[in-house]
């Protein structure tokens, strides 16, 4: 009678152990969609150019990745593999590259006058315009149907892709340092000298103008044009509405501001400073900054994912990783030389191009998911949480199951 007591018992236990590993195996695939949502972390490519890299740019996905250089070239890269899809000889320096959201279309902006437009199945462009001067700044909608460029020659010019036909040409006070579009391609801002422009792409004629001290280094827009920042070697960040050349507000840090960032929505702007050696966040909202990370070398270049949650840095030798509620960084990568380096991040911000000092291209998955809602760290416990319930159950149930075994046989 104890004997078939004890067999039924133990086949109850055994019952329960199987089913405690089946619901854990269960979860564990429940989990899995989640635990790969996000990009590993870390290095993924880089490609030697020879040269010194001017700027780069990265598909909303993270596909594609162009940069410019100061060997005379356009390179295209997509995100599995560091041999370019193609490159392309312009008569110069290449200063600056911009992406459609797709990655389709690549605008290039060369020391040898011109304006370059590309498709990303062809290294031979679409088109190219001849400004006569060097052209410093590209920008692109996200869509890639309007372009907008800027150079020595002190006009601002606009483009639609279909045509190398200017929509309209506009005089600045002088060079033309920075330009940026929105998103749906309905505004344009733009920083010539201390002056910083406002068009809207329908006028040839500025909406407003605002002076600043010296310099508009960099500028940066909402995706509907509703909110713009500026930064300027008078050592200010400045924000503004389209609809006023008076500032919402401006902050002093001290240094040159070498360059801003700014969400689609407008709420979350980024600003690093020359000099100053530091990394500012803020909110449209208020001029304090929310936080402020100290680089201890020059902040060349700061980008931001299209709902500002994530913030990537070029700074030194250094690419740095934040995200918006705290100052320390997600994590960071040295690369081979101290020096300028240009950063752009896919819209989700899964990954991060970097063009370096040390004349490489360089390809980051940044580890982030590719949902805002879903956390690494909730999910990874939630997994250990799972581990540590079941043994909690299986063990004792195994170790109640021996000492019944011993009992039995010393019966």
């Amino acid at each position: 009678m104890g004997n078939r007591m004890f067999k039924k018992n133990n086949n109850k236990r055994r019952f329960t152990i199987v089913s405690v590993l089946i619901l854990s195996l269960f979860t564990f695939q429940l989990l899995i969609p989640s635990i790969t949502a996000f990009t590993t972390y870390g290095f993924k490519w880089a490609y030697n150019t020879g040269d010194l890299i001017y700027s780069v740019a990265i598909s909303g996905d993270g596909r594609y990745i162009a940069a410019g250089n100061y060997d005379h070239h356009v390179y295209l890269f997509q995100n599995t593999s560091s041999t370019p899809l193609w490159s392309y000889t312009t008569g110069s320096i290449v200063r600056s590259v911009a992406m459609s959201t797709d990655g389709r279309y690549i605008a290039a902006g060369s020391d040898d006058g011109k304006v370059y437009l590309f498709q990303n199945t062809s290294a031979t462009p679409l088109w190219t315009y001849n400004t006569g001067f060097v052209v410093q700044t590209v920008a692109m909608s996200a869509g890639g149907q309007y372009i907008v460029a800027g150079g020595y020659g002190g006009y601002v010019y606009l483009f639609q892709r279909t045509s190398n036909n200017t929509l309209w040409a506009s005089a600045t006070v002088g060079s033309v340092q920075i330009v940026a579009m929105s998103g749906d391609g309905n505004y344009i801002a733009a920083g010539s000298n201390n002056y910083l422009y406002l068009f809207k792409r329908t006028n040839s004629t500025a909406l407003w103008n605002y002076v600043a001290g010296t310099t508009i280094e960099s500028v940066a827009i909402a995706a509907n044009g509703k909110y713009i920042a500026a930064g300027s070697y008078d050592y200010h960040v400045y924000l503004f509405q389209n609809s006023s050349s008076t500032p919402l507000w401006s902050y002093a840090t001290g240094s040159p501001v070498l360059t801003v960032a700014m969400s689609e929505d407008g709420h979350y702007i980024a600003a690093g400073s020359y000099n100053g050696y530091t990394l500012y966040l803020f909110q449209k909202t208020s001029s304090t900054p929310l936080w402020k990370y100290a680089t201890g070398i020059d902040v060349w270049s700061v980008v931001m994912s299209a709902d500002g949650q994530y913030i990537a840095a070029g700074s030194g030798k250094k690419v740095i990783l934040f995200q918006n509620t705290s100052s320390t960084p997600l994590w960071s990568y040295t690369t081979g030389y101290s020096g300028f380096i240009n950063v752009a991040i896919s819209t989700d911000g899964q990954y991060i191009a970097a063009g370096c000092y040390d004349y490489k291209v360089y390809l980051f998955g940044t580890g982030v998911p590719t949902n805002s809602s879903q956390i690494p760290g909730f999910i990874w416990e939630f997994a250990l949480l799972g581990v540590i319930m079941g043994s909690s159950i299986i063990i004792p149930l195994l170790r109640q199951r021996h000492d019944l075994q011993i009992i039995s046989s010393s019966q």
